[in-house]
């Protein structure tokens, strides 16, 4: 049974939960404040290496994290990729373990040769000159030419996107091999709908040096643009935070404030935002974050809780609870269990009323289907409670409850090395081998997430997804985007149906974003619906599928945005160590592997125009030559953000 807590707050912004590498630092920090070493950071992490190893050695094969899910048998990791840049940071801070500093074997050549002529279209949004490689003597070059996963919010004609970037990671410390500096969330920003772009990062925590992306972004009804993401405070404890651009001030949109901390956990992951009307003061806007929060693995049955933090002051000061803590359900395996991630909080603008969507992984069958189920916590008191979920009363969902979506995630079960674990993919290129458990290696390979795409306006709610196509968890044989509605806030719904054409050459269709026009007193919002597609050759686009909507039925329209389609970027690449056979790395070195693509997209509807902004590989890199470098001198995609606007139909 799950436990829903509407009065358990958590301190905002004291230190919450650690998990056993947060303690790990906390050691090293103590050895440094109790015995006054004057420690770099560097030097604070190499004495939390030495402590790892303690830790490390008191796990049982019985301890499992509590990302993890298991599915067939596989320990499926659900860390989001700026979570898991911060774990790599925070439990080591090498770059480059020894044992790979002494030449790597070449990859086979990956077939992409020098791009002539460079694909036009669309419009680029990430700074391409801010792409950089470091020379380090002694490890191979460090590639910084990533950036994945946007989020952007409209005001009339400025807009902002938010990114991981890997660009501006500086200061390397060649003597610990360490960056000093990370801030791993970039911007952009544009004051005419789009057509030119200025970039740049978000400001940590004040004396802090550190972000590391998974960033959202969204805007009041005053104009003021907030972003919310993951970081880390002065004293490397995890943090939750936002950064403000005010309306009226000096650069607006590009005057980011210091990011103000919404709350301190180590056990932070996958913030999301939204911005809207409370629903009994309607000319006050409450901006809301929810992330989820992995407690110790060092307690039985570890557990995730999601938490929720909101601000009636325009983000300066923040309250924070605890509002869902799953359990374990021994007794029906197939139901939820103890695991949720990727909440996606949206506020109905006609009535302040609050939906916090979120996937609750179910368990071990014995079936082939191991469903998961899409979940609506509602609170119509501005997040105070969250009395109840929306109820789709689905036949046969488990124990007849009738809050659960069962949902069957897309994409084929992965080796993405030791780091990033076993993971749903997206891939191109032949199967490697080598893989742990005997799942397949692929070199380009871009994990997936099944995060609900979701959208509200005046009681009429929308929620989309992409869904396995044979209903078998891990196969990898075919994905589309699902779509349901409901007309009465979430008591009934109706669907689901498919948004994507069926074509023979497309093989999958995922990280689906749903966007409704932002005019709160249209009774029937214009709807667009945006997502990947990956065809037979490998090759990716991405379309967008506009609604025409007749009495109580919906039919999709789909067109492609994308003017050229993109091949995968390796990102998955076999660097096996005498400690670590199965160790695999991103071409990208800060990047994790398999992050390809990012976890989602974003679209916007505004002014009469439908925005789209996605992850884009359609440029080419040559890698350095180096014989420490798998890849050297090889030609390969990497990932930019870009950009596309159309009329409304």
């Amino acid at each position: 049974m799950d436990r829903q807590a509407n009065t358990k707050s958590i301190q905002s912004p004291a230190k919450t939960q650690q998990s056993s590498p947060d303690l790990i630092v906390e050691v090293a920090l103590f050895m440094h404040r109790k015995w006054g070493l004057r420690l770099t950071l560097g030097g604070v992490l190499a004495l939390a290496v030495s402590a790892m190893l303690l830790f490390t050695q008191q796990a049982t094969a019985a301890d499992s994290p509590p990302w993890i899910v298991k599915k067939r048998g596989v320990e499926l990791d659900i860390r989001s990729e700026g979570r898991m840049r911060r774990d790599r940071f925070v439990t080591s801070g090498i770059l480059m373990p020894n044992s790979q500093q002494s030449g790597n074997a070449a990859l086979p050549d990956l077939g992409f040769g020098p791009q002539t002529p460079i694909p036009q279209g669309n419009i680029q949004v990430s700074d391409g000159s801010l792409d950089q490689v470091l020379r380090v003597p002694g490890v191979a070059p460090l590639v910084l030419y990533t950036q994945d996963e946007p989020a952007f919010a409209v005001y009339g004609r400025n807009i902002v996107a938010t990114y991981n970037t890997s660009v501006f990671a500086t200061d390397f410390n060649p003597d610990i091999q360490f960056f000093d500096t990370l801030f791993g969330t970039g911007f952009s920003t544009s004051r005419d709908r789009g057509r030119t772009w200025t970039s740049g990062f978000l400001p940590p925590v004040r004396n802090s040096s550190y972000t590391f992306g998974d960033a959202t972004v969204t805007i009041d009804r005053q104009g003021n643009f907030y972003a919310t993401s993951l970081g880390l405070d002065a004293d490397f404890t995890g943090t939750v935070q936002i950064n403000k651009a005010t309306h009226g001030g000096i650069g607006w949109p590009s005057n980011w404030s210091d990011a103000v901390i919404v709350a301190l956990d180590n056990g932070s992951d996958k913030p999301w935002m939204a911005v809207g009307p409370d629903p009994v003061r309607k000319q006050r806007d409450n901006v809301y974050v929810t992330w989820t929060s992995f407690q110790s693995f060092s307690q039985p049955d570890a557990t995730i809780e999601l938490r929720f933090g909101r601000s009636i002051d325009g983000g300066a000061t923040w309250s924070t609870q605890t509002i869902f803590t799953p359990e374990k359900n021994p007794k029906n395996p197939a139901g939820p269990q103890n695991r949720l991630q990727y909440s996606v909080p949206f506020v109905d603008a006609s009535t302040g009323r609050l939906y916090i969507p979120f996937l609750h992984f179910g368990g071990e069958s014995g079936e082939d289907a191991y469903a998961d189920f899409i979940r609506i916590l509602i609170s119509d008191d501005g997040g105070q409670t969250f009395p109840s979920f929306a109820t789709f009363k689905v036949p046969g969902a488990p124990n007849n409850d009738p809050t659960l979506l069962p949902i069957v995630s897309p994409g084929t079960l992965t080796d993405c090395g030791s780091n990033s674990r076993f993971r749903l993919t997206i891939h191109a290129g032949p199967d490697v081998g080598g893989g742990q458990n005997g799942l397949p290696r692929f070199v380009r390979a871009s994990r997936l997430i099944t995060q609900p795409a979701f959208a509200a306006r005046n009681g009429l709610l929308y929620l989309a997804w992409s869904n396995s196509r044979s209903g078998v968890f891990g196969d990898g044989n075919g994905s589309d985007i699902l779509f349901m509605w409901s007309n009465n806030g979430g008591k009934n719904w109706k669907g689901p149906i498919q948004v994507n054409p069926t074509v023979s050459n497309d093989i999958h269709h995922v990280l689906p974003t749903l966007a409704i026009n932002e005019d709160p007193s249209d009774r029937r919002p214009t709807l667009y619906i945006s997502y990947y597609t990956q065809h037979r050759d490998e090759t990716v686009d991405v379309d967008t599928a506009s609604a025409d909507q007749d009495d109580d039925a919906f039919t999709f329209t789909a067109v492609r945005v994308t003017s050229t389609p993109s091949a995968l970027a390796p990102t998955n690449i076999p660097l096996p160590t005498a400690d670590d056979p199965f160790n695999t790395v991103n071409f990208d070195y800060p990047s994790v592997s398999c992050a390809n693509l990012g976890e989602y997209m974003s679209a916007r509807v505004a002014n009469g125009i439908s925005y789209v902004m996605w992850t884009d590989s359609r440029h080419m890199f040559t890698e350095p030559r180096s014989r420490l470098n798998p890849l050297s001198g090889q030609t390969h995609p990497q990932q930019d953000i870009f950009f596309e606007s159309m009329p409304v139909q």
